[in-house]
């Protein structure tokens, strides 16, 4: 069987947060380093990735940003604000992917 994986994919920030050396990258910001620890700690590989320029959202950087990980059926993909949605039009874009409905989402 297949080894659980996670991507927790980060929302959208203004052009000053993106910028700000005082403030973390996006992928270490809010909640992030706390779940990325209680999956890893569960033996759950997780990846985290910052979508480059993400103050001005463009769908095939996104789309290409994600797919350089493995999605599959046990795969658990975790959306902040804009990355939310992301997932849930990425799920509609591709119905080959079989999840096993593990899609946690925070919109707004």
């Amino acid at each position: 069987m297949e080894s659980p994986n996670a991507i927790l994919l980060h929302g959208l920030p203004s052009k000053e947060e993106y910028y700000d050396p005082k403030q973390p990258s996006l992928s270490n910001a809010h909640w992030f380093p706390w779940l990325q620890k209680q999956l890893i700690v569960n033996e759950i590989q997780t990846s985290a990735p910052d979508v480059p320029h993400s103050y001005e959202p463009k769908w095939a950087t996104w789309v290409h940003e994600v797919e350089r990980y493995e999605i599959g059926p046990r795969t658990i993909l975790v959306g902040h604000s804009m990355g939310g949605g992301f997932w849930l039009r990425y799920l509609l874009d591709h119905p080959e992917i079989k999840s096993s409905g593990q899609c946690l989402s925070r919109l707004g």
